[in-house]
């Protein structure tokens, strides 16, 4: 499966939604390795919808907008930054271990 194959589904089928958000986590995090972020940030952006209090799937949008907003500064990178910062900003909201 790929990324856009598990995306596509109107419907998680037979597996629950948070074995869909961990295949969307694993497949970006995969692209991520290959330097494919605009990739993996879809990945990432189905994986925060179906789990959305894992702080590894935000990170990893966040991590992914980054890259984006680096590369494609000189052309519509900016939309990437404030998605970045929100993502990273929802990291910090979801970490209880300082508090």
């Amino acid at each position: 499966k790929t990324c856009a194959m598990v995306l596509g589904r109107k419907k998680p089928g037979p597996a629950p939604t948070s074995e869909v958000g961990d295949q969307l986590l694993e497949d970006g995090e995969k692209l991520l390795a290959e330097q494919r972020y605009g990739e993996a940030y879809e990945c990432f952006q189905g994986a925060v919808s179906h789990l959305p209090t894992k702080q590894l799937a935000w990170y990893n949008l966040g991590f992914s907008a980054s890259e984006l907003w680096q590369a494609e500064a000189a052309e519509a990178g900016d939309e990437f930054l404030p998605r970045a910062l929100e993502a990273f900003r929802t990291v910090l909201r979801l970490d209880t271990s300082k508090r």
